[in-house]
């Protein structure tokens, strides 16, 4: 206490910065006699109040090579209580601090429990270990919903190229009659591209912040958990409060990224409406266009009297069904052959039903509910309800076709 009041400023009471040396050898802080003098016209000592002659205010060197080595000691005094001076060897478990045993029988202390400090920083270190790793693994899942909300955004520009190839497919057929339409409808997809793509951008920027502020947590809880007890203990109830304000758990939102169904439902159909008075007949009839997100969906169809015709189930560029021609059945088959089925007698109803779950496509009697013929589709569920697969029941057939789903 002597030693630091020896270096104690008279003026402004605290350690010396830039001391200097009056004439009648009283020091005092350079700014401090430069205030004091300041709007006067003597020049006396703030202290003893002697007149000084000269401007020159030369450095007390001496003065501030120890002020300057009593600062350098004095920085790290965290191990002592301010208010006593003692070593801090406690910590109080109600007020969640380190004391001195001065301060243990303080009237602020009544009736409150210790631990010593050893043991304390040991308790609370092991506890702010087990946030660290939950951190951690907030911080894991973070990056790996980043990692997939990427791909999601990767994929939109797949999905795009799908749906663009899909659309001027089309229009090709309808050939330049649909010129303007075809522009209209990609202009659509990539007005929703773009507007989906900067909502994945901003989810992305959203969890980089997140893992940006993450990290920061973590950082500093490492850095806290390698300092000195007192010093992990004075800044453990701040460091435990930061670490349970962490970000909300992030979710990968499911379902179909674009809106695949408003660009592609019906579309031959639609287009077909558009041409009627350009086209006399078409032999396709597009029966019912169907994005399928539950396990099963069925149709009932009727082809009536018609000797040649083609039903089934066709998705991207598979066709799945039966073909009746020239009085006899076969069964169309992703990349196979036509087979020949067994159907003896003439149908005019069917059901059709798509079991997504066990990949089947099954045809039935409709009058009877038999099975006629089961098949497998070699795309699996999980596949079909992520990127939200559009199914097309179709028919080839030279009348109309009725249907009821």
């Amino acid at each position: 206490m002597a030693c630091h009041e020896a270096l104690q400023c008279p003026s402004c009471l605290e350690v010396f910065k830039d001391p200097v040396m009056l004439p009648c050898s009283h020091s005092f802080c350079r700014s401090c006699v430069e205030r004091w003098w300041e709007g006067k016209k003597d020049r006396s000592c703030p202290l003893c109040r002697t007149q000084c002659r000269s401007m020159d205010l030369p450095p007390n060197l001496a003065l501030r090579n120890v002020c300057e080595a009593f600062a350098a000691s004095s920085v790290d005094t965290e191990e002592e209580c301010k208010l006593h001076k003692e070593k801090l060897k406690l910590f109080c478990l109600n007020h969640q601090q380190p004391v001195c045993l001065v301060c243990k029988h303080a009237k602020i202390h009544t009736n409150h429990r210790f631990s010593p400090i050893e043991e304390a920083a040991k308790e609370h270190r092991e506890d702010l270990q087990k946030v660290l790793r939950v951190m951690t693994k907030g911080l894991k899942m973070f990056t790996k919903v980043k990692e997939d909300i990427s791909q999601q955004a990767k994929h939109i520009q797949v999905q795009k190229q799908q749906v663009e190839s899909k659309i001027k497919e089309t229009f090709k057929e309808l050939h330049n009659f649909l010129e303007e339409e075809e522009e209209a409808r990609l202009s659509l997809v990539r007005e929703e591209e773009q507007s989906k793509s900067q909502t994945m951008k901003e989810k992305i920027e959203g969890l980089s912040s997140d893992i940006k502020a993450l990290q920061g947590v973590i950082d500093s809880t490492e850095k806290l958990l390698t300092a000195g007890n007192v010093s992990f203990l004075k800044n453990y109830k701040e460091m435990r409060a930061r670490a349970q304000k962490l970000p909300k758990e992030p979710k990968l939102v499911p379902g179909p990224v674009l809106d695949m169904d408003k660009h592609l439902n019906n579309l031959p159909l639609t287009m077909w409406e558009k041409m009627k008075t350009l086209v006399s007949q078409s032999d396709l009839h597009v029966l019912n266009v169907t994005a399928v997100h539950s396990e099963a969906h069925t149709w009932n169809v009727d082809v009536g009297d018609n000797d040649n015709w083609e039903l089934g189930l066709m998705f991207e560029s598979v066709k799945a069904g039966i073909r009746f021609q020239d009085g006899k059945y076969k069964r169309i088959y992703p990349q196979r052959a036509d087979l020949p089925l067994s159907i003896k007698e003439k149908q005019q109803r069917f059901r059709v039903r798509f079991d997504i779950s066990k990949g089947k496509v099954s045809f039935y009697d409709f009058c009877t509910d038999t099975t006629l013929d089961t098949f497998d589709i070699p795309i699996s569920f999980s596949f079909w309800k992520y990127f939200s697969r559009t199914i097309t029941l179709y028919s080839y057939i030279s009348n109309n076709v009725n249907i009821c789903d």
